[in-house]
């Protein structure tokens, strides 16, 4: 189990290693990144786009409470 502090680009960086281990390495990791931030995807928003484009597999919930027009 990795875990990391709460620096947003170092997380994800993480995260982008072990969601394309299996791809690159055929290592099979199953990486969770859980955010908790009131403005969503904004800082790691390029940092996802690109793991997606690396056929990174992975998990991102949502951390965050729900807004309070959704209640």
């Amino acid at each position: 189990m990795l875990e990391e502090g709460i620096t947003e680009a170092g997380s994800m960086g993480s995260f982008m290693a072990a969601g394309t281990a299996y791809a690159n390495y055929h290592v099979p990791m199953i990486p969770f990144f859980s955010f908790y931030s009131m403005f969503g995807f904004q800082r790691v928003g390029d940092l996802i786009w690109s793991f997606a484009d690396a056929r990174g597999k992975g998990f991102l919930p949502r951390a965050a409470p729900p807004d309070k027009s959704e209640t």
